[in-house]
């Protein structure tokens, strides 16, 4: 934003954000819980599945909102779980 004002600096950060979710979602969706465990490590994909699990479109936005709360982890999991792409894009580009 302050290399490129508000305008071109919001919708570059924009793109960057749901580029990276999508590369995300899609390494969880498609290579499956085997890489995101070596990626994430077991404990964290199971707390953040207990998560997504028990809130759904609420723990990405919080996720995403939250700067100590890792958004790879969120992004893999969600495709791990079959969350609805268009849902969980929704709810990062809310976040």
């Amino acid at each position: 934003v302050l290399a490129y004002g508000p305008v071109w600096g919001s919708f570059i950060i924009l793109a960057a954000v749901f580029s990276a979710s999508s590369v995300g979602y899609f390494i969880g969706r498609y290579l499956g819980p085997v890489i995101v465990e070596k990626l994430i490590g077991h404990k964290n994909e199971k707390k953040i599945s207990d998560f997504i699990d028990d809130y759904g479109f609420w723990a990405v936005i919080v996720t995403r909102l939250n700067p100590f709360l890792s958004n790879d982890a969120i992004s893999f999991v969600a495709g791990i779980l079959k969350m609805g792409y268009w849902k969980f894009i929704g709810a990062t580009l809310v976040g």
